[in-house]
């Protein structure tokens, strides 16, 4: 199950995904956002990406015990996945800005460091992800992003620059701006 934070991402997820619709889960690390959406939607296709093996493992695991299928890759973001065309990208990354002191001591202790922190301000993978999605969102597409409510107007900032519409904040279960969605509208391919 995911944390109650993370059950807003899957909630807007689900809501935006067409029937027999397709799912990328961009970061998956133990497979929460993948294994909830698959099980909800077993119409849905659901490809899950992470960079380490071992959450790789771990994901895989967690599917299995569920009975639920995903295609998993190994891949540093939306790398292994280039060419494909997904109908929402959800990602759950790192936000946490480097040397955040608010950061709870027994999640520093249980989790890696790559799982937990964004660079200086939090937000370096998001930036990727939000450069990269276009070219794998279906037109109209939609992507969906866990960040901190202090990181929403940086981030409304980065999809604007990027040319994302429809851009939403989502509270999670604390009333927290904590998961914003936007599509991006690819434009039509002019004909030479």
């Amino acid at each position: 199950m995911p944390r109650s934070e993370t059950e807003t991402l899957v909630e807007v997820a689900l809501a935006n995904l067409p029937d027999r619709g397709t799912l990328l889960d961009v970061g998956t690390g133990a497979g929460a956002i993948a294994v909830a959406v698959k099980h909800d939607r077993p119409d849905v296709r659901v490809t899950a990406v992470e960079l380490s093996p071992a959450a790789l493992a771990l994901a895989r695991e967690n599917a299995e015990f569920v009975g639920v299928e995903i295609n998993f890759i190994e891949s540093n973001l939306l790398a292994g996945v280039a060419g494909q065309r997904f109908h929402v990208i959800a990602a759950n990354l790192p936000y946490i800005p480097d040397g955040d002191p608010r950061t709870e001591p027994g999640v520093v202790r249980h989790e890696p460091h790559l799982a937990l922190y964004g660079g200086k301000d939090g937000l370096d993978l998001v930036r990727r992800v939000v450069a990269d999605a276009p070219g794998c969102l279906e037109a109209g597409g939609l992507l969906v992003l866990e960040v901190s409510d202090e990181q929403a107007p940086a981030t409304r900032g980065l999809l604007e620059a990027a040319g994302y519409t429809e851009i939403e904040f989502h509270r999670d279960l604390a009333g927290i701006d904590r998961v914003v969605a936007a599509r991006h509208v690819r434009p039509a391919h002019s004909v030479s």
